[in-house]
Formats: structure tokens, sequence, C-alpha cells
């Protein structure tokens, strides 16, 4: 579970490298109510963003009013879908995805077939 908030961290800290010349204060991330999202806070509260030394706010939003934060420029990331990405993406705004694939956890001997 430990590698998967590495990697978690390592996206984050990827963007975060994307914006740091044009940002000196956090990058500020938006996400809402979706269970691929919420697992963010857990992250945050066990400061795994802080033992990665990523300088990172979070900022807590309903779904679309957390588009509406990336799109007028108040969150520089924000959590969505890929298909409302393409949606956010038609006002110009650009962007870069990254995507954080899951992963399964599991015990061996528990076959998937």
């Amino acid at each position: 579970m430990r590698i998967a908030w590495r990697c978690c961290a390592l996206g984050t800290v990827a963007l975060f490298g994307l914006l740091t010349a044009a940002h000196a204060e956090p990058l500020k991330i938006a996400y809402s109510d979706w269970p691929g999202w919420v697992a963010w806070e857990i992250a945050i509260q066990k400061n795994r963003f802080k033992e990665a030394g990523v300088d990172v706010q979070f900022m807590w939003y309903d779904y679309a009013p957390s588009m509406d934060a990336y799109s007028t420029g108040k969150a520089d990331a924000v959590c969505m879908t890929n298909g409302d990405a393409l949606v956010t993406g038609s006002s110009g705004k650009p962007s870069v995805g990254i995507l954080v694939n899951d992963m399964i956890v599991a015990n061996p001997g528990i076959d998937f077939r």
C-alpha cells in the first residue's frame, strides 16, 4: 500500500514540477466526493506529501464546482473524468493529463479468473 502512495505522490511531484516555474505558492488541487479521489484525504491526513517534499494544498469542492475552480484559475489542477476533461478543455485552457492507475491489492492464492 505504501507503494501506491509513493506512486500518487510521484504523480503529484511530476505535476508540481511542470508548474514550479510559474508558481511560488503551493500546488492547488481541487478534488471532490468520488471514491477514487477521496483517497487523497488519507494521504493528506498521513502527511504523505510533506514526507515526499511536495508543497500542495488540496481544496474540497462539489464535483462541477471543482472543474469550475480549475477553469477559472482558482486551482492549478483538478481530479475529473476523462470525458469531463474534454469539456473543460474546450474553453481553451491548456492542460496536462496525469493518469493514476488503480492497483489490485490481494493475498497470494486468490484466483481472479
